[in-house]
């Protein structure tokens, strides 16, 4: 399990503890406009889906926050598994690569919103998939449709394009999933260094101030013999009853 805080990172009141789970696809048609929109998302008996949970335990992973239903929801599988039609297909594949199918942000998300599950559900599935695959690949459109992220949100989330290969409106995409689990360590460090700003810290008591004293040691003063010591206004401090001549 993944936690991540809110789209805008704030820690502190109102803060929104959001959660990355595997997924199963149960529950997936809650998200309106993307599961629903082909059958092959939402058929846990696809072959697609039995070989990512046989390869991986997961075909994907859901993001939620405080308990609430699926706020977004990314599909992945092998890439001989790809569904047949899918724009991946027509690409040659990776056997170390697990291969993005949809992306689900739900409805009535932002711009904002977008991009920031977006990234919560690419740092996912590089958590769930450490160690499994090495790198993530996708296809962004300059389109963007339901399901289908576009490029520059890709893009945004650490994907780069693959130059070479590009067809009408799709673009295919890379990400090595070593170089955004790096992206978390940071991310981690400041969440704690803004959680250590909200914890007041102990102020050490203020002692007297002994600026101008100078304590006397047999009968003299350190520094006696400074002569600058009149300069800045220090006096000298000397036992009772002494006059200070030899």
């Amino acid at each position: 399990m993944a936690v991540a805080a809110d789209s805008g990172g704030n820690m502190g009141r109102g803060m929104r503890a959001r959660v990355v789970v595997p997924a199963d696809l149960r529950g997936l048609d809650q998200l309106s406009g993307c599961a629903g929109s082909q059958v092959w998302m939402t058929d846990p008996q696809a072959a697609w889906a039995r070989a990512a949970m046989t390869s991986w335990g997961l075909c994907g992973v859901v993001l939620a926050a405080d308990g609430q239903e699926p706020q977004a929801v990314a599909l992945v599988c092998p890439g001989l598994n790809i569904p047949s039609g899918h724009p991946l297909e027509q690409w040659s594949k990776l056997p170390d690569a697990a291969y993005l199918l949809a992306v689900g942000v739900g409805t009535g998300a932002t711009p904002g919103d977008e991009a920031g599950r977006l990234r919560h559900l690419v740092q996912g599935l590089a958590h769930h998939l450490q160690g499994q695959v090495q790198t993530l690949e996708a296809v962004g459109r300059t389109d963007p449709q339901p399901c289908a992220p576009g490029r520059q949100a890709l893009e945004a989330a650490g994907f780069v394009p693959v130059q070479e290969f590009r067809v009408g409106e799709c673009q295919r995409m890379r990400l090595d999933l070593s170089t955004t689990l790096r992206w978390r360590r940071p991310e981690l460090n400041r969440a704690w260094g803004l959680l250590a700003g909200l914890v007041p810290r102990p102020v050490p008591p203020v002692e007297p101030s002994r600026a101008g004293l100078i304590v006397p040691v047999n009968g003299k003063a350190p520094g006696h013999e400074d002569r600058g010591l009149r300069r800045w206004g220090v006096r000298e401090i000397r036992p009772r009853g002494s006059s200070g001549r030899p």
